[in-house]
């Protein structure tokens, strides 16, 4: 059990435009795993987002443990040996009492940026457009309807092979493994939509600071019956596609026609 423990800032960027309660949830989970090492019971949406912390956090408690180790080590060697120095700042690695430094009972060890423990910025914001990339590629390339219970269905399957193919090598590209990646009875967007949809999806990358993702997340469905077209999208999505309709408008009309009209279906 840990007391404290490295909250990237990377993390919030990561998860910020999914619903609050999946937020919540994830922030939960991140506190009790980091804390107690046990995983709860998360809805699909929160078990992805959660999965690629969870990695973060696996490789941060190794590494603190591994220093625990260490100075635990150099405690009943009697401490870390002294180096002649000009300005001595103490006990780098022990931080054992000076005056009995066989007593390792109570060791502290700050995981933080300056130890080289925790994981660079770059390795996080790594996850989160790894996380992107699987879903665009679900969406788009696949056309699958379900993203986000495919791609925890896909993720479940190899995190139990530790991600290793049929002869027990290490897979290196995740994404070609996913392009390959049968997903058994899964309903299908039209091609034409998915074809036109990334061109706005594509469109919105240059207008947005954010992650585009939220246009795939809180996308939940399009149906089309008798020339009727139907969007059934969030709220924040719809004030997105309302407010920039002009630059989407060309998009839409190869989506559903000349003459087609489109409802939007707002999803809570």
């Amino acid at each position: 059990m840990r007391n404290t423990f490295v909250f990237y800032k990377d993390w919030k960027e990561a998860i910020e435009d999914l619903p609050n309660d999946i937020r919540l949830e994830i922030y939960e989970s991140i506190i009790e795993y980091a804390t107690t090492g046990n995983t709860r019971e998360l809805k699909p949406m929160a078990k992805i987002a959660f999965n690629f912390i969870k990695t973060d956090i696996d490789r941060d408690t190794e590494k603190y443990m591994s220093i625990v180790e260490r100075n635990k080590a150099n405690g009943s060697k009697g401490g870390r040996p002294k180096i002649k120095t000009e300005n001595p700042v103490g006990f780098l690695e022990t931080q054992n009492n000076p005056n009995d430094p066989k007593k390792t009972d109570n060791v502290s060890v700050n995981v933080n940026d300056n130890d080289n423990v925790s994981l660079s910025c770059e390795n996080v914001c790594a996850c989160a457009r790894d996380r992107e990339k699987f879903f665009e590629i679900l969406f788009f390339e696949k056309r699958i309807k379900s993203t986000a219970k495919e791609f925890e269905r896909f993720y479940n399957h190899y995190e139990a092979r530790g991600w290793c193919d049929n002869s027990g090598k290490k897979i290196a590209n995740k994404f070609a493994l996913l392009k390959n990646w049968e997903a058994k009875n899964a309903a299908l967007y039209p091609d034409k939509f998915t074809e036109n949809y990334r061109k706005i999806y594509g469109k919105a990358k240059s207008l947005l600071k954010e992650s585009p993702q939220f246009l795939i997340t809180d996308f939940h469905g399009f149906t089309e019956k008798g020339g009727k077209f139907e969007m059934s999208v969030s709220q924040k999505l719809f004030d997105f596609l309302e407010e920039n309709i002009d630059a989407f408008k060309p998009d839409f009309r190869k989506i559903i026609g000349t003459d087609g009209k489109l409802e939007y279906k707002i999803v809570k």
